[in-house]
């Protein structure tokens, strides 16, 4: 009937205007003109009583009453009972948008959460299970229908939380307060099967039908731990050997001397510096020399105390904290013990190689309150170690201290090193021999009226002898070579023959494992 008028009609608009106002309206078809007489005739209506359908405070329809038999005079309580109807459908309109509305925020919510993720989990007050999304089904291994229902806190929590969880329920489940409200936590749970895993958790407290309610948000995080495991481990340890570094070791040696200062049992430490690695590196490459270190730092583990702490500093360095040494004589019972490991043949990929090492020692005592003074000290001992022959050990005394300082104030003057300038190793078997030469070149030398001897060259010199005798030691060749063939190794022979002898001796020394 109304779709036949125009909505904007005017006569219309003011005929229902009363409604708008809550109010009924009353029409007979003998005194109505115009638009609403119309309806009035074309519904063979006589009298008609309207009355407003109110929905949260406004008009969203009405409800009318029509006499086609007479103009009825509408009574109050015809009228109220109308009314009475009315509110009754307005009720039932509002309950319906609120089931809708209601419907559409659950179904938003599970669309939300259903792809979350996070695990999404609700607990009423008793820390019962009323809601458990996807995410919290592949997380904790269980599914809805297994979870809810159930006591979180009895099968999800470890067992040192539950005490704690259930006095923080009770409280949440009483005032909608709690302190882990709005907080991060990282604690562990418990999987189907009994795993524990680390988790990151959130919760919140919401109202519902009366009732305090905990909404927990659930993150897996053991990938993460895993990553962060791994990062702490590389922050302090080598990733060749898997010892650890530097700083760590001298954190372990600063922990070490508080103890001692306390009168705690005194220790040593070490340096250790394997004999003619980059020989070994430049010859069978850097693949078999990374085999090599991590072989001598399974040598060195297994021939140490667990008290005992090993690190490698970088190249062929390594340091070792030998705890509980009351004489000197302990680290040097240990110093022979790994001299003897680490010179004993690597077979590495088919190739036996020889090594050996230096070691130099320096014993905690009084005089040595930090840790650089120690290991200073055991750098200065590990060099003795190395201008005697090398394949030995040092402990550090006053001795060493003096020459150091020497060696150090005339470095200075020089601008050279001390460690370069004073590093000259000769074969045992040879000593005598440079000694001689040594001589010579130097009274040379002061004979010259106008030219001055030059250490740099010398050094050299040395240098260069000696790495021509390491490297024939490292592949295998036995020390104490004639002195001829050293200076054919050192340059002091045409380069053709010089190159037939070397590559002979390499082709005799190298054993595979052909």
């Amino acid at each position: 009937m109304v779709s036949r008028i125009s909505a904007g009609s005017e006569e219309l608009d003011a005929w229902l205007a009363p409604l708008l106002e809550g109010k009924p309206v009353i029409s007979y078809a003998a005194t109505s003109a115009g638009v609403v007489g119309q309806i009035m005739r074309e519904m063979h209506n006589l009298s008609t009583l309207l009355v407003p359908i109110v929905v949260a405070g406004k008009c969203w329809g009405h409800l009318g009453v029509d006499d086609c038999e007479a103009e009825r005079q509408w009574t109050p309580v015809e009228i109220d009972t109308l009314v009475t109807l009315a509110q009754v459908i307005g009720g039932l309109v509002v309950r319906e948008q609120a089931q809708a509305s209601l419907q559409y925020s659950e179904e938003r919510f599970r669309v939300v959460s259903d792809t979350a993720q996070d695990a999404i989990v609700m607990v009423n007050s008793a820390a019962k299970v009323v809601y458990w999304n996807r995410a919290a089904e592949h997380i904790f291994g269980y599914s809805a229908s297994e979870a809810i229902g159930r006591n979180a806190l009895e099968w999800l929590a470890p067992p040192r939380y539950r005490e704690k969880s259930l006095a923080a329920m009770r409280v949440l489940g009483a005032t909608g307060r709690d302190n882990i409200i709005g907080k991060l936590l990282k604690i562990a749970a418990i999987r189907k099967g009994g795993l524990e895993f680390p988790i990151e958790l959130s919760v919140a407290s919401v109202l519902l039908r009366s009732e305090w309610h905990a909404v927990a948000t659930i993150r897996d995080i053991t990938e993460r731990k895993k990553i962060e495991e791994q990062i702490t481990y590389l922050a302090g340890h080598d990733s060749l050997t898997g010892l650890v570094n530097r700083t760590v070791f001298v954190d372990v040696l600063q922990q070490a001397i508080a103890r001692a200062n306390r009168g705690g049992d005194s220790f040593a430490v070490f340096y250790i510096d394997l004999d003619h690695f980059k020989d070994i590196n430049d010859t069978l490459g850097h693949p078999i020399g990374d085999l090599l270190l991590q072989s001598v730092a399974d040598r060195v583990r297994t021939s140490i105390r667990g008290t005992d702490t090993v690190a490698r500093f970088g190249g062929d360095e390594f340091a070792l904290i030998q705890a509980g040494v009351p004489e000197p004589i302990d680290a040097a019972v240990l110093a022979s013990k790994l001299l003897e490991a680490i010179s004993e043949p690597f077979t590495i990929r088919g190739n036996e190689i020889r090594s050996g090492a230096s070691i130099g020692i320096a014993v905690y005592g009084p005089d040595s309150p930090s840790a650089e003074i120690l290991l200073s000290r055991a750098d200065v001992a590990l060099y003795r170690a190395k201008s005697e022959g090398r394949g030995t050990y040092r402990l550090f005394n006053d001795a060493m201290d003096v020459e150091y300082r020497r060696g150090s104030r005339l470095a200075a003057t020089c601008g050279t090193p001390w460690r370069a300038a004073s590093y000259s190793y000769v074969p045992a078997a040879d000593r005598y021999r440079h000694r001689l030469l040594r001589r010579r070149r130097s009274a040379g030398s002061l004979a010259s009226s106008n030219k001055r001897s030059n250490p740099t060259r010398r050094i050299h010199s040395r240098r260069r002898a000696e790495r021509a005798d390491r490297s024939a030691w490292a592949l295998g060749a036995p020390r104490g070579l004639p002195t001829d063939e050293r200076l054919d190794r050192c340059g002091h022979r045409p380069a053709a023959d010089r190159g037939e002898r070397v590559g002979a001796a390499v082709q005799d020394t190298i054993r595979t494992g052909e």
